[in-house]
């Protein structure tokens, strides 16, 4: 299934970056597909906003703790 996204939609909530996430390039290409289709029905209902993009951007907080504890070591 292809998704193609909302205008708009990652001007609002950039879409991560699955290489730094995901080791494995399918599951990769499977989650930005799922995250496409999340925003882009949120941004369609006129749901998607700064003030809820913590909600959609788990990666981020992921990246986040990563880069702390590289700092660390």
């Amino acid at each position: 299934m292809s998704v193609t996204p909302v205008e708009g939609t990652f001007a609002i909530v950039p879409e991560p970056d699955w290489t730094l996430l995901l080791s494995d390039e399918i599951e990769g290409a499977a989650a930005g597909e799922h995250w496409r289709r999340i925003t882009t029905e949120m941004k369609e209902r006129e749901l998607l906003a700064l003030a809820n993009a913590h909600s959609i951007q788990p990666g981020a907080r992921l990246h986040r703790v990563r880069s702390l504890l590289a700092r660390s070591h």
